[in-house]
């Protein structure tokens, strides 16, 4: 009996230890690995976090965290054709991931998007769109833009608003 009960017991350790401490998969739709952090200028002003997002130099996206509005410039030339925003959940995992090595234009399409955004923007072809936030609640979110047939997307965080909220606590988050 004794036996039985020391084998049960290692079995269970080995399972809590095991690979399979990241059941969420590094390409996860709705995963959140970090967030960009840009000023209401369009400038980078850091990063918490290792960011999963895919903009390929093509768009900027910003403020983040964003507010009540959220502004996306496309590069010269290039037109966004259709943004959607979808609920996503901020996890600190996958920190030492080379995103840019595994993400691309064809990592997620329209058909897993569409059923979950809470916001959708289609039919556009502008270089340039404020997207106004208001009805969002406070939270993170993926934003996904079409470009030329091509999806890319950032990360964002809308705060709640509360006098305690600061850069602080989602420093924290991401440390």
């Amino acid at each position: 009996m004794k036996k039985i009960t020391i084998l049960i017991l290692i079995l269970l350790l080995s399972k809590c230890n095991g690979s399979d401490s990241n059941p969420i998969n590094e390409t996860e739709l709705n995963l959140i690995t970090g967030l960009n952090l840009i000023d209401n200028s369009g400038q980078s002003a850091g990063k918490f976090g290792n960011p999963n997002v895919f903009t390929n130099n093509r768009l900027s996206v910003y403020p983040i965290p964003a507010s009540q509005r959220i502004y996306i410039k496309s590069g010269p030339n290039e037109r966004i054709n259709a943004v959607w925003i979808i609920p996503a959940n901020a996890e600190n995992i996958y920190q030492q991931t080379d995103f840019n090595s595994i993400l691309n234009n064809e990592t997620y399409n329209e058909n897993q998007i569409k059923p979950i955004a809470e916001i959708e923007f289609l039919e556009l072809n502008t270089s340039y769109i404020s997207l106004n936030l208001k009805n969002l609640k406070p939270g993170y979110y993926r934003i996904f833009m079409k470009i030329e047939n091509s999806l890319y997307w950032e990360n964002i965080y809308i705060p709640d608003g509360t006098e305690g909220f600061g850069l602080e606590n989602m420093r924290d988050f991401w440390n």
